[in-house]
């Protein structure tokens, strides 16, 4: 099985190449420049070190929100068509399951908060559980004024994690008697949306590229403007 995946969910992206639970390759890329402008050359670069062929893929990953709303635009275009262009099927992964994914890896915990600093005193979360070896969503994922989400959190073991999970510590490290705890993660989630993606492609949790769409949760500033 041979997967490629991109995440475009934050200006730091990424691409990874996965064949039969081995990564074979990953591109870093965190510039000022739009994804548009390096996501398609870096995708280049890999397969020409790698000597891959687009047609050879099983499955193209794709991280669909919520994040940057440009970066997953972007992204999840490019992985569209790709899809029509090579018939290949998509395997849509939420952002905040990647991040849980990546600390349930560090420290397997019975709950797993993943967390992104939504701005404007909001957060989005995804709160998931370790069950027999499995990540399992346990609540779907959210958007919440930060103070009302910690408030709603039961006083009981959980990990919270992400990327910018350091924003928040102001609320978790009081609690850390009631076992609440934090993990930093990477920005990179390539590699963890790969993953995700072969565990998906045998339980045949494909799509065809006219299925997939992004998970915004909240509507872009422009949809705010004109809708009310």
């Amino acid at each position: 099985m041979l997967i490629l995946s991109v995440d475009t969910s934050s200006k730091a992206g990424s691409i990874a190449i996965l064949r039969d639970d081995v990564l074979l390759g990953c591109v870093e890329t965190e510039s000022a420049e739009s994804h548009s402008v390096r996501l398609f050359a870096a995708i280049q670069f890999l397969m020409g070190q790698l000597k891959l062929r687009m047609n050879e893929f099983n499955a193209f990953a794709v991280t669909t929100g919520p994040g940057s709303f440009a970066g997953l635009r972007i992204g999840v275009a490019t992985i569209k068509g790709l899809s029509e262009m090579h018939q290949t099927p998509v395997i849509p992964v939420s952002t905040l399951e990647a991040i849980a994914a990546t600390a349930a890896e560090v420290l397997p915990s019975p709950r797993i908060v993943a967390l992104l600093d939504a701005r404007r005193s909001e957060l989005y979360a995804g709160i998931y559980g370790v069950s027999e070896g499995e990540l399992k969503a346990v609540e779907s994922d959210r958007l919440m004024r930060v103070e009302s989400f910690f408030a709603s959190q039961p006083k009981a073991p959980c990990q919270f994690a992400g990327p910018d999970v350091d924003r928040f510590t102001s609320f978790i490290a009081p609690n850390s008697g009631s076992g609440w705890s934090f993990l930093k993660t990477s920005w990179y989630l390539a590699p963890q949306v790969a993953r995700l993606a072969a565990r998906k492609f045998e339980r045949a949790e494909m799509v065809s590229s006219d299925r997939v769409s992004i998970h915004y949760i909240r509507r872009s500033d422009a949809e705010m403007m004109f809708k009310g």
